[in-house]
């Protein structure tokens, strides 16, 4: 038996198609051609860069390591007619450029690379990563090789997490997708401490249907792939199913947060603290905006709070100058300067809220009134005057301090959510699976 690894980004359009069925397709096609074909572990979701503009939807590579009896160069040709196949049904008119990788053996990895594809906005790759047992198709040049080189390299040893997709029949593509939202909301709190991002209960929707017409049905995320399988037994299904497939990834596990270098790159990844510098200003369209100075690198920055996070707004509406905040985000192109988007908070000080007033008369003990712009206080009865205001420093105790995230529906792929903020799931090694 032969040990191979193939790894694919970029199959989709916006036309439709999902770069994880062709993978599926390319898994079964394989098999038909080998009975003694065998996955080594769960097929890879390799979830990277959040900001990339290039994603269809959730920039997302995939990978798979298996044994087989085939040749690589007929593995390459299997999978390549499978890929082609799907780009002629739904990618010809599309901006989308595949790239296949077919590595036999075990590779080198390169963790820092893996690490740069989940931070920053990668554009070339180093020749040096090309190692001499890879087959790559159709060629070095398309901008996925970023990604089907970064899932090859990805390493989930300290976390990951696992995502059963449901895939429709061709009949049903197009069509809306009919969830039962209530018994979804039911086994999310009855498995609460082993699923994860499938409902918002702020929101009040369920979150494992896409909207598009790729070939998805649904998706549930979770911590124990056994589970998964009961738990899809249970569900109430509207429509036959074509397929489905479990896979391991790195979703939900805020790995994008531990390697950050904040270089403010276009599209990179942010993330540092930050003393507000001025009072955050709310705009039509419900976002938010304010300065923050950034206490690492000493450099005065824009920060904005989009609508769409719900929590956000509102909660940067009631901090002030002076509050220290934990601030992980993405670096949004700007004609100006580059932005900060929040995409999560952690309040760490509070300041005293300042409030001045005018003070009293030290003769006549009555309270002094305004003499004018700039030009400070005066008692009505006697000609006491000055121009230092009563202060008095209040505690504020309605924002507390802790981790903010945004409504489940407005979180990254990425985002460790409440229900993994103290889950690990290690991953153990490859074992085969058939």
């Amino acid at each position: 038996m032969n040990l191979y690894q193939i790894s694919i980004d970029d199959i989709d359009s916006d036309r439709g198609g999902c770069t994880t069925y062709t993978l599926v397709k390319i898994i079964a096609s394989l098999k038909r051609n080998d009975s003694r074909f065998k996955i080594l572990g769960f097929p890879r979701l390799v979830r990277l860069n959040p900001n990339v503009p290039y994603k269809t939807r959730g920039n997302g590579a995939l990978y798979v390591k298996f044994e087989s009896l085939l040749t690589q160069d007929i593995i390459l040709s299997i999978a390549k007619n499978v890929i082609e196949e799907d780009i002629k049904n739904y990618g010809e008119k599309s901006q989308s450029q595949p790239t296949l990788i077919i590595a036999s053996g075990e590779i080198q990895p390169n963790e820092r690379y893996y690490n740069d594809s989940l931070t920053k906005f990668l554009l070339n790759v180093d020749d040096s990563l090309i190692q001499k047992n890879y087959l790559i198709w159709p060629n070095k040049k398309n901008r996925s090789l970023v990604g089907t080189l970064a899932a090859l390299h990805a390493n989930f040893s300290d976390d990951c997490s696992y995502e059963l997709l449901v895939y429709r029949t061709p009949a049903q593509y197009g069509k809306t997708r009919i969830i039962d939202q209530k018994q979804l909301k039911s086994l999310q709190s009855e498995f609460k401490d082993s699923l994860f991002s499938n409902y918002d209960p702020i929101e009040e929707r369920e979150l494992i249907a896409p909207s598009g017409s790729d070939p998805i049905y649904f998706g549930l995320r979770g911590e124990n792939p056994d589970l998964l399988k009961k738990i899809m037994s249970q569900l109430k299904l509207n429509e036959k199913i074509q397929s489905s497939m479990i896979f391991q990834s790195n979703q939900g596990t805020g790995i994008h947060l531990e390697h950050v270098n904040n270089d403010l790159q276009e599209f990179s990844v942010f993330s540092s603290l930050i003393m507000i510098r001025t009072e955050p200003l709310s705009h039509k369209g419900g976002y938010v905006t304010f300065r923050g100075w950034d206490q690492y690198s000493n450099n005065s920055l824009k920060f904005i709070a989009f609508e769409p996070t719900k929590t956000f707004p509102k909660l940067f509406s009631n901090l002030i100058p002076g509050d220290l905040i934990m601030i992980h985000g993405s670096v949004k192109p700007s004609t100006s300067e580059n932005t900060i988007s929040v995409d999560e908070v952690c309040i760490i000080k509070l300041v005293d809220k300042m409030i001045l007033s005018a003070p009293y008369c030290p003769n006549c003990k009555h309270r002094t009134t305004k003499a004018g712009w700039k030009k400070g206080y005066k008692c009505k009865t006697c000609s006491f005057a000055t121009r230092n205001p009563n202060v008095l420093n209040e505690p504020r105790e309605n924002v507390p301090l802790g981790h903010y995230l945004p409504v489940k529906s407005a979180q990254r792929h990425l985002t460790r959510p409440r229900e993994r903020e103290y889950r690990r799931n290690k991953f153990e090694g490859y074992k085969a699976r058939g």
